[in-house]
């Protein structure tokens, strides 16, 4: 009976016949009932006893089979306490316990029994795998409930003992594969390493590869590859990783059998696919398919599961994402209702209290900036002491994120003060975001997660008439990475002061520009005297939002269209820039012609420079103007004494693979280099990435005359198109060129931020800067090769040919008055070109 039981139960998990799995049970209980107490296989038929009603209980979560399973596994441990398999079964049912219940004691009792399992077998006895799988399993369910990473360590280190222990190629191989990917993806939860991530899919991808098709166990790896190509899409901007982790996640909704009690997991992470790739595509079938899959989900979710808060707060997001399709605010409505369920189902201490509480801030922020009024004013104070008060043992990047909406909710209620409080306290934990040791995209992707924090807590301190307040944080919150490369925070460990920033203003004023995107601010920084604040009302709402559009949705055309278009779009900008903003500015400014303009944000794509309605005096009449990311970046770049001499280099690709030929910007590099043959010119074929590198640690001014790629959505991916390659904005900013003075990059949108991550000021300009050169010549949109070359011609014969480049932001100046006197009414042609540094 014993060894049917044990045939029935093998058959229905091949085949997912009920009826086999009820034969199964009744086999073994007859077994049991046929062997007394003391027999030597009573242990083992009590453990087959176990099995089975657990098989049953996976199937249809009855939790009377659950009871009488963890009931027979703890009578067969006690019956012969040298038996393995009990302990090892009770690993796994413990952990299904908490599952069901969420007693973190369960998850105890688990790691105790696989622990107990493990050390009963010799260190070469293949069946370690087992008990080793198991605690996987279980010490990562403990790390998600205490966020201790000694716990996620243990897990990963069982999970890869079982695979080494399991035989090379089997299908238990495959199904430890699949228990270890999660574990790794929570690693890459913890780290934001892209390399962490790549881990868990590519063991993923080894386990679906030994796995035939049909195999029940393929469901655990497309599952868990739909999550992890659902973040990588995230991290990498990739759309068809997007797609690929839908089309996997419905792979293994059609494998779940519609009476499984855990479908439901699968059902909200095909749900969450959908709904991402709406919110980056914006095609409502996907929005649909998003909010039809989740109310499936929590309809096929026992009503005493303790993850039900996650299945509530999903079908919120998705009624948040359809009420900013719509502007219904019915929806947002019905998604606060199913999050305030969600946070009603956690206790205090619950290790995603921050995360339930934020989302719920987060929906009530929406509504009252969407609909002009709060849903429930009396309801948000409390709201925001919740949010605030559960981040204190949240994780540094909920806490960034808690404290953020925290803030929101606090503006909402028109508290500026403890708005700018509760923002600080966000963006002071800002530089501890990036992983550390990570490189320049896993530390762009974690700081551009939290969108509008910086341009908030700037607003929300000159809402209180606190400039020096609204300088600081921005220098706290801004240029996070550019300070890491420069090492600024090992000099400058304690928040920067007021004070010490000013200094930077020497031989002129630098300009804070900010906008919370309904009104804006100036602050005017000088380095004697109290800030001042400069307040722009009109530089916000939905005016701000389609000068903005235009320009970025211009830039990103090439062609005659696009052309016609960028001369019809850029004079619009200027002019409304300068009767907004500039005009308001410079009435305000102290008796000086010299400014660095300091916008945040995506005023950052705006020409300060050269803002003013054609046939006027503008801007570029008033002032000579150069930008800075932050005012420690400018201190730095004055901290290097010029460099006296002048060694040359100049680089021309007039013809890189699939782009458009630039022979004007190639002749007049060769009439550049012919002027200053201080190095070997490199043109053409010779233009090689190695070759640039090497020639620029010997130079002291540079040249480009090169097509630039510029990555609006991935800024660190930037680069300048070379001979054999991409010349990268990491590989730039590697350089430490002790002697470095003047970069000029004749090359499209050299200056531009990108729109995800502008705050922090990643492009080639600044990665020149970061190299080492004092000065930095670029583009902040696509410039024609001949106004390139006529550009280039121009600014040289406007510096005064000797070395050093102290006056290349007048020669700037100057030529751009020179071109504009020329063709008048066009600063799409002339605007594009600003210089960086002191």
């Amino acid at each position: 009976m014993s060894n049917l039981a044990d045939g029935y139960r093998d058959r229905s998990f091949r085949t997912g016949d009920l009826a086999d799995l009820a034969a199964a049970v009744d086999c073994a209980e007859q077994a049991l009932a046929c062997t007394p107490g003391g027999h030597p296989d009573h242990a083992g038929y009590l453990a087959r006893v176990g099995a089975v009603y657990f098989r049953r209980y996976e199937r249809l979560g009855d939790v009377a089979d659950l009871r009488r399973a963890i009931e027979s596994e703890e009578r067969a441990r006690t019956a012969d306490p040298d038996l393995h398999r009990p302990p090892t079964d009770l690993c796994v049912l413990y952990r299904e316990r908490y599952q069901r219940f969420g007693k973190v004691a369960d998850l105890h009792r688990a790691i105790e029994s696989g622990e107990q399992a493990l050390a009963m077998l010799p260190g070469d006895d293949v069946r370690r795998a087992v008990p080793a799988s198991m605690l996987n399993l279980a010490c990562r369910h403990l790390y998600e409930a205490t966020e201790d990473l000694a716990h996620l360590r243990r897990a990963i280190g069982y999970g890869r003992l079982a695979v080494a222990t399991y035989e090379t190629g089997s299908l238990d191989q495959a199904s430890a594969l699949g228990n270890l990917s999660p574990a790794l993806q929570r690693l890459y939860a913890h780290t934001g390493l892209l390399s962490d991530l790549q881990q868990a899919i590519d063991v993923d991808e080894e386990a679906l590869g030994l796995l035939p098709d049909g195999h029940p166990v393929r469901v655990t790896s497309l599952s868990n590859l739909c999550v992890a190509y659902r973040s990588r899409a995230d991290h990498t901007e990739a759309a068809a990783d997007r797609t690929y982790a839908i089309e996997l996640g419905e792979q293994a909704l059609a494998a779940i059998p519609a009476e499984d009690p855990t479908r439901g997991v699968t059902i909200r992470m095909v749900s969450a696919a959908y709904r991402e790739r709406f919110e980056h595509h914006g095609e409502i079938a996907d929005l649909d398919r998003a909010i039809e899959l989740a109310h499936l989900a929590l309809d096929t979710l026992p009503a005493d599961r303790p993850d039900r808060y996650r299945y509530l707060s999903e079908l919120n997001i998705v009624y948040q994402r359809r009420s900013r399709y719509s502007g219904d605010a019915a929806d947002m409505r019905r998604g606060i209702e199913f999050q305030e369920q969600a946070l009603a189902y956690l206790s205090p201490g619950h290790p995603d209290l921050a995360l339930v509480a934020a989302n719920l801030g987060q929906a009530h922020h929406q509504f009252a900036t969407t609909t002009g009024r709060p849903l429930d004013e009396g309801r948000l104070g409390p709201l925001i002491d919740a949010v605030a008060g559960s981040a204190a043992t949240a994780s540094t990047t909920q806490q960034v994120r808690s404290y953020h909406v925290a803030g929101r909710l606090a503006t909402v209620l028109g508290d500026h003060v403890r708005a700018a409080a509760l923002l600080d306290s966000a963006a002071s934990l800002l530089p501890s975001v990036p992983p550390p040791g990570a490189n320049w995209r896993d530390r762009e992707y974690r700081i551009g997660r939290y969108t509008g924090l910086v341009r908030e807590a700037i607003a929300a301190h000159c809402a209180i008439d606190d400039p020096e307040g609204a300088v600081e944080v921005a220098e706290l919150s801004r240029g996070i990475l550019l300070a890491a490369e420069l090492d600024v925070a090992a000099e400058t460990p304690a928040p920067p002061a007021f004070p010490e920033l000013r200094a930077a203003a020497a031989d002129g004023v630098v300009v804070l520009v900010n906008t919370d995107l309904r009104r804006g601010g100036a602050i005017i920084v000088t380095a004697g005297g109290d800030p001042i604040l400069v307040h722009l009302p009109d530089l916000g709402g939905a005016e701000l939002h389609r000068q903005i559009q235009e320009l970025i949705d211009v830039n990103q055309q090439s062609g005659f269209a696009a052309a016609l278009r960028r001369r019809r779009v850029i004079p619009e900008i200027t002019g409304w820039l300068w009767d907004v903003a500039v005009a308001p500015i410079l009435a305000a400014l102290p008796a000086t012609s010299r400014v660095w303009w300091m916008p945040t944000d995506l005023l950052s794509l705006l020409p300060w420079h050269a803002a003013g309605h054609p046939g006027e005096p503008g801007a570029l009449d008033a002032v000579v103007s150069s930008y800075t990311a932050t005012l420690r970046t400018l201190t730095h770049a004055r901290s290097r004494p010029p460099t006296t001499g002048r060694r040359q280099l100049t680089v021309a690709v007039p013809d890189a693979p699939d782009s458009a030929p630039l022979p004007a910007t190639a002749e007049e590099a060769e009439q550049l280099h012919a002027a200053h043959p201080g190095l070997p010119l490199l043109a053409g074929e010779h233009a090689t990435t190695d070759a640039v590198l090497a020639a620029l640690r010997e130079s002291t001014w540079a040249h480009f005359a090169c097509h630039a790629d510029a990555d609006l959505l991935v800024p660190s991916r930037s680069g300048i198109r070379l001979h054999d390659g991409i010349l990268s904005l990491s590989a730039i900013s590697r350089l430490r060129l002790a002697d470095a003075e003047l970069a000029y990059l004749s090359a499209c949108s050299t200056a531009n931020p990108g729109i995800n991550q502008a705050d922090e000021s990643l492009h080639l300009a600044s990665a020149f800067q970061l190299a080492g050169f004092r000065h930095v010549i670029a583009t902040l949109w696509p410039i024609a090769d001949d106004m390139a070359a006529t550009a280039a011609r121009e600014i040289y014969r406007h510096l005064d040919g000797t070395p050093p480049a102290g006056n290349t932001a007048l020669a700037v100046r100057r030529a751009t008055l020179d071109l504009r006197a020329e063709y008048p009414g066009r600063p799409d042609l002339w605007a594009s070109l600003i210089h960086n540094g002191p």
